[in-house]
């Protein structure tokens, strides 16, 4: 019988309460497309929420901070390899779907 994952695929690292809100919408997006996402339940710091992100074992983190929100971009980051870039946010599911798929 095949190992039981509980494991998300993406952990969203989130500032403040705009930033709660436009993670919101990215996360929705994911989960309706199929992906395990996990984000903080209640505000943290990121150095907090970082470490929850490599601990639940995600490959991903998307980052939604207040600079982000002001350039309308996310930080997208390769929990494996430690890498981090910017994408714009209508991309999130798109990128994210590259990812997993080996295409990024």
């Amino acid at each position: 019988m095949p190992a039981l994952v509980q494991a998300p695929d993406v952990y969203c690292v989130i500032g403040g309460e705009p930033e709660r809100r436009a993670a919101f919408a990215d996360i929705q997006a994911l989960r309706a497309a199929g992906y395990r996402v996990d984000y903080p339940l209640k505000e943290l710091a990121f150095g907090k929420q970082f470490k929850a992100a490599a601990e639940s074992g995600a490959k991903l983190a998307l980052i939604y901070g207040t600079d982000e929100l002001a350039k309308n971009v996310v930080k997208i980051r390769d929990l494996g390899d430690r890498t981090e870039r910017e994408i714009p946010r209508e991309h999130v599911s798109a990128t994210v779907r590259d990812f997993f798929s080996g295409s990024a």
